[in-house]
């Protein structure tokens, strides 16, 4: 009964949790730059360590979406509706 609830909270915490740690390393790598070119090199090495926590702050952001997106019905565009789809149902569920 309180599984979304809990799923939704924990969620939350995890997002938390991947902000802080990639904030973290954006700034213990930035703290030694001084140059456009340090502060470059600087980014560029602290988004390649964080690119798979970056990639699953992403996810959980947006896994609302993703789940209503799973579930609602699909409308058929209009350009292959009228381009001749007119023996398929306008709108298909899943």
């Amino acid at each position: 009964m309180f599984q979304p609830i809990k799923k939704r909270r924990a969620r939350k915490k995890k997002i938390a949790e991947l902000r802080e740690y990639i904030n973290g390393v954006y700034e213990s790598e930035a703290k030694g730059a001084r140059t456009k070119q340090e502060k470059y090199d600087a980014y560029q090495a602290a988004r390649s360590i964080c690119q798979l926590e970056e990639n699953e702050l992403d996810y959980l952001r947006q896994e609302d979406i993703l789940e209503m997106l799973n579930t609602a019905p699909f409308e058929v565009p209009d350009d292959y509706w009228y381009g001749g789809g007119w023996g398929f149902k306008k709108v298909l569920h899943p």
